[in-house]
């Protein structure tokens, strides 16, 4: 008979739901794989609530998987290991808001299943970032999150403002005279934009971006991964971060 095979990966995880009684489908951004989904068999036991402190949004696992062979097809997570989580670590209403946005851009984003190094370990980096972060500095994660996110992805906003150019052109990914459709960043927002996207560039830590800026300007990178992303869905996990960043 021949043997199951067994292997030791690592991965972050971006999004969970209950299949059955007793089971999860999670889905896990690996080190070793890429984008992978995992069943995950739960003790029946009332009370147990591993599962929910494992497999929350952004948590650092590293764990067995078996070949599967069940009705979901799925390969099975064995024995996890919690390395790290955002939401363990007092996490508090807006880091915990920042932990589901951006597992949620993350899961929307990704397709391929395979190794990628570079955006794991930038995954891997802003995770680590966010659990240490104080809390001035956490309002402008989901924003260097989104740029940072997009110069890896390949489609970095162009940095090619001037004077005759002060729209942003949210299909193109550039400034321009005018936009020729709905999909825009217009002029009194372009120089907020601007300035965003320099000071994220430039590894700034704390942007000081004018007052009520952030949740317009996170609106429209948004949008903005919708047009570059095909099949990009809703990133519902932004209306709780917009109720909690008010600022």
């Amino acid at each position: 008979m021949a043997m199951k095979r067994i292997e030791i990966q690592d991965g972050i995880v971006l999004h969970t739901i209950r299949y059955g009684e007793a089971s999860l489908i999670v889905r896990v951004f690996t080190r070793q794989n890429g984008l992978r989904s995992f069943i995950v068999r739960q003790s029946s036991r009332k009370g147990n609530s591993s599962g929910r402190v494992l497999f929350q949004p952004l948590a650092h696992l590293e764990f067995l998987t078996f070949q599967g062979k069940g009705n979901s097809g799925l390969d099975s997570l064995r024995e996890p290991r919690l390395i790290s989580s955002p939401l363990l670590s007092a996490a508090g209403v807006l880091r915990s808001s920042i932990a589901l946005f951006v597992a949620d851009v993350l899961n929307q984003s990704i397709r391929h299943q395979e190794a990628d190094l570079p955006l794991y370990h930038f995954t891997e980096d802003f995770v680590a970032k966010l659990i240490i972060a104080e809390d001035e500095l956490l309002v402008d994660m989901p924003l260097i999150f989104m740029i940072q996110f997009a110069d890896l992805m390949g489609f970095a906003p162009l940095l090619n403002y001037s004077s005759d150019k002060r729209v942003f052109d949210l299909m193109e990914g550039r400034f321009v005279a005018h936009a020729l459709h709905g999909h825009y960043i217009p002029a009194e927002w372009a120089e907020a934009f601007l300035l965003l996207m320099e000071r994220c560039r430039m590894g700034t830590k704390e942007l000081s971006l004018p007052t009520g800026t952030r949740s317009t300007l996170l609106a429209f990178l948004i949008e903005y991964f919708q047009l570059q992303v095909s099949g990009i869905g809703e990133i519902k996990s932004h209306k709780v971060l917009h109720e909690v960043l008010s600022v």
